[in-house]
């Protein structure tokens, strides 16, 4: 025999329900929605890069040297900067008409080494400009060519009596000959389209932007070995 109750009474029974929650689906954003939401990561470097660029305007103007001073030291060895293309075309310029000179951040400078790929070459009656390109800009390098020394030549004696005073011995001819073949300017490197080369030279600005102007001494095939981290 079993014993039961049941409870009609609705306000002392009880139920128990579960309800299984899903993930809420995220809606398709418009481009207004996007860029109101999504930080805007190209004002902060740029707000960042105007803050940078007043401390460096402030850091030039407390500078005590005067531009003649500041012009004059860019000709020493510790002023060529070693940099990558792109940093010929922001340098800021600075100086007069007369004295020019560019600033590397607080750093004047005029003269730059750079390492680069040749990327074409352009050959003319007083020059060679090859084009260099780093991955970061190309820049125009222009290479003036200096004729080699001549040979002196003496004149031919007109009479028997100044035939020994204007022929000189060939002891002397040939002691010329040796100095002017040490003065001869030795031979560039072959460049090709393809090439490594480390070059030094002056910034210039002319045919709508800036090149330049290399030195005879400073021209070279290399490894780009000065862009390389230590660590």
């Amino acid at each position: 025999m079993s014993y039961t109750e049941t409870c009609t009474d609705p306000s002392k029974t009880t139920s128990t329900s579960t309800v299984l929650l899903t993930p809420r689906k995220r809606k398709r954003l418009t481009p207004e929605d996007a860029k109101l939401e999504a930080p805007n990561t190209q004002d902060v470097s740029q707000k960042k890069d105007e803050s940078l660029r007043d401390k460096l305007i402030n850091c030039r103007q407390c500078s005590t040297h005067s531009l003649t001073e500041l012009y004059n030291w860019t000709f020493n060895q510790a002023a060529v900067a070693p940099v990558r293309l792109r940093h010929v075309f922001e340098m800021d310029l600075a100086g007069t008409d007369v004295e020019v000179f560019y600033w590397m951040g607080r750093v004047p400078c005029r003269t730059v080494k750079l390492v680069g790929m040749v990327v074409g070459i352009d050959e003319f009656d007083d020059m060679t400009r090859y084009k260099l390109d780093d991955g970061t800009a190309v820049i125009d390098c222009d290479l003036k060519l200096q004729k080699h020394l001549k040979h002196p030549t003496f004149p031919k004696a007109t009479s028997t009596k100044t035939a020994s005073k204007s022929t000189a011995p060939e002891s002397s001819k040939q002691a010329i000959s040796k100095q002017d073949k040490s003065k001869t300017i030795p031979e560039l490197p072959k460049v090709f389209v393809g090439a490594i080369l480390s070059v030094r030279g002056r910034i210039y600005h002319g045919r709508g932007t800036r090149y330049l102007r290399l030195e005879p001494g400073s021209f070279c095939a290399s490894q780009p070995s000065h862009g390389v981290r230590p660590f």
